[in-house]
């Protein structure tokens, strides 16, 4: 198992190709005071003016992903006036994709991101 890349690295590559990814140094102070700890966040410019920041948090645990780190990326892409937020993981509760569907969180897990890789997207 110690051939497996981690999570954060898949994701960085993965995002990178496509977008901007920054990993940042320090935790991101909200509106609220709050400091966030995003372990990426994502510029995206489009055509023209269009400019999105996505926050996105990698959890890489032996368990499934649940309900609480949907809410915390939420809060956290909220308060940072993020546009969006991305949470990868090896495994999500299937209340926690429903959760994070409603509040326009996506979810990607690892066979995903290693789908799209292989095909070339």
């Amino acid at each position: 198992m110690d051939n497996i890349i981690s999570l954060n690295e898949l994701t960085r590559t993965f995002f990178s190709r496509k977008y901007e990814y920054i990993v940042p140094e320090e935790p991101i102070r909200g509106r609220s005071g709050h400091k966030w700890s995003f372990d990426g966040m994502i510029n995206y410019k489009g055509s023209g003016d269009e400019s999105l920041k996505i926050g996105v948090f990698v959890r890489e645990w032996n368990r499934s992903v649940g309900v609480n780190q949907v809410r915390q990326l939420e809060k956290a892409c909220r308060d940072t006036k993020c546009d969006g937020g991305i949470i990868v993981a090896d495994i999500f509760s299937s209340n926690a994709e429903i959760f994070a569907e409603n509040l326009g969180i996506t979810t990607v897990d690892r066979a995903k991101i290693m789908s799209k890789m292989q095909s070339g997207l």
